[in-house]
């Protein structure tokens, strides 16, 4: 009995470790799902500005669909030329719910991916054809 009383302190934090630790990586990889889908949504957005609505709400309900609330993202450059890079990059601040020794508050998780940008046609703020942009 006195061998289970040592043991089993030792093998509840082995087990609480593993799921904070599972929880950390299951975050950690929707974030880098969101960044993936945003930085592919930015790179044919027509018109894309920095930190772009229409990006981040794409990015957001990638983690909404996972139930991660919380989450900030950023969309990097404004009015990118075609070609050049765009990032979007998901971040969130995990709080371990049986923190280690030394391991106290949060933890932040962060993803970013970078992609060209390929959109082509007029930008979205651009006058209708046959109209001059105003002075």
């Amino acid at each position: 009995m006195l061998e289970f009383a040592l043991v089993i302190g030792l093998l509840a934090a082995l087990a609480t470790g593993v799921a904070d630790a599972g929880s950390a990586f299951r975050i950690k990889h929707v974030l880098k799902i969101a960044s993936r889908e945003g930085a592919r949504w930015a790179s044919v957005t027509p018109g894309l500005k920095k930190d772009d609505p229409r990006v981040l709400d794409r990015v957001d309900e990638i983690l909404q669909e996972s139930r991660i609330s919380g989450a900030a993202g950023a969309v990097t450059p404004g009015d990118p030329a075609t070609g050049d890079p765009v990032t979007v990059e998901v971040s969130h601040e995990y709080h371990p719910l049986f923190p280690l020794i030394g391991l106290r508050g949060s933890v932040q998780l962060k993803s970013a991916t970078t992609m060209r940008y390929e959109a082509a046609g007029p930008r979205v703020d651009a006058p209708p054809a046959g109209e001059a942009e105003p002075s």
